[in-house]
């Protein structure tokens, strides 16, 4: 069974554990999680044709390390004392990961699960869209 490529002690004993190369302990410690299926397509760089990539999640660091997202819940509180508390760091939206050129050192960014993003003003995102009738189209 294969081990932990940080600890090199533990054993990975699920799937996840496995595609990370971390056992659970140091996968939490360090904000790993499995990776998503990428979503870039399968062409060169739109800058200088270069073929090899670097697939990053860029993470974030607070008090704690954890990948970076577009967006995350928020909790509300009802009751005789309404109103908002804290983002929830644990409750992503849209996990963004970015591909750089090995040969120009271009980055694209690109975002896992885009349709379930939510919209609002309390998460700063919104729908932009540009129309078939555009001439950008």
């Amino acid at each position: 069974m294969a081990t932990c490529s940080v600890c090199l002690g533990n054993p990975l004993a699920t799937d996840g554990e496995q595609q990370m190369k971390l056992c659970v302990h140091c996968a939490d410690a360090y904000g790993v999680i499995p990776m998503a299926p990428s979503r870039r397509p399968p062409r060169p760089c739109g800058q200088c044709n270069g073929m090899e990539f670097v697939r990053a999640i860029p993470r974030e660091l607070a008090r704690r390390t954890s990948p970076m997202a577009v967006t995350y819940q928020h909790e509300y509180q009802t009751g005789p004392i309404a109103g908002p508390l804290a983002v929830d760091p644990r409750k992503p939206y849209g996990f963004l990961e970015m591909f750089i050129c090995r040969k120009c050192g271009f980055v694209e960014w690109y975002c896992a699960n885009p349709e379930h993003i939510p919209i609002g003003p309390q998460f700063m995102t919104e729908i932009v869209d540009y129309g078939s009738d555009s001439p950008y189209r």
